[in-house]
């Protein structure tokens, strides 16, 4: 089973002033999907800047990273919750929920399923990858929480990269799997998830890249064009 090889480029401007630029520039690379990383630009300017991209909203991943996994966001709960509730009106493709968020807001997260938000649930592990079972179990956890599940973990060897494929081996019937390892060592899972199983994109940046390991639109390109299709 192959994935799709779809493309993911990940924004993350520091103003609203910065979004229409970013979101210019992104599209001369032709993404099959954007990122957007609001963590990066203040609370009070994410709803009127995130109004301002209709053009490409339909394509679109909010994401509002929280600093304990990995982004800026240092709000709370309820500041996230008033967030969220102000761009439900928008046609985005899929809405970034973080596991510890949904685990303290289940509630919440609920009814945004009933009201057919459709949601991309979501872990992020900086500093280990752990065993297989552990994933599994994590896996399973989170499946039917959102349209896609994305489980990524930090690459301390390249055995860890076998440990986090090993979830798409185990779930060869999932199409909703998004899973891969950070860092130099995880770049290879980042490949092999769109290359070798059916991730539904990989996630890329222009520039500097914005999670450990990230590769550049046009390298990730190259590469999957160097590898055939089965």
């Amino acid at each position: 089973m192959t994935g799709a090889r779809k493309l993911c480029l990940t924004l993350k401007p520091a103003s609203e002033r910065q979004l229409d630029r970013a979101i210019g520039d992104a599209l001369l690379k032709k993404p099959d999907f954007i990122e957007l990383r609001m963590d990066g630009m203040p609370i009070r300017e994410i709803p009127k800047a995130v109004q301002r991209v209709h053009r490409v909203m339909g394509r679109t991943i909010l994401t509002l990273r929280s600093k304990e996994e990995g982004g800026d966001y240092a709000g709370s709960d309820s500041e996230r919750k008033e967030i969220i509730e102000s761009l439900l009106a928008e046609k985005f493709k899929l809405l970034d929920v973080e596991w510890s968020f949904y685990s303290r807001n289940k509630k919440f997260v609920g009814e945004l399923r009933d009201a057919k938000i459709p949601i991309i649930a979501s872990y992020h592990n900086f500093y280990t990858t752990p065993s297989k079972r552990v994933l599994q179990n994590l896996f399973e956890e989170m499946s039917g929480v959102g349209k896609v599940v994305k489980i990524v973990t930090m690459a301390n060897a390249p055995s860890d990269n076998l440990k986090i494929m090993g979830l798409y081996q185990d779930n060869p019937k999932r199409d909703d799997l998004l899973a891969f390892a950070m860092g130099g060592y995880g770049q290879m899972s980042r490949i092999m998830s769109i290359t070798s199983y059916n991730a539904p994109f990989a996630y890329c940046s222009v520039g500097k890249p914005v999670a450990p390991g990230m590769m550049g639109i046009g390298e990730m390109r190259s590469i999957l064009r160097a590898i055939p299709r089965p």
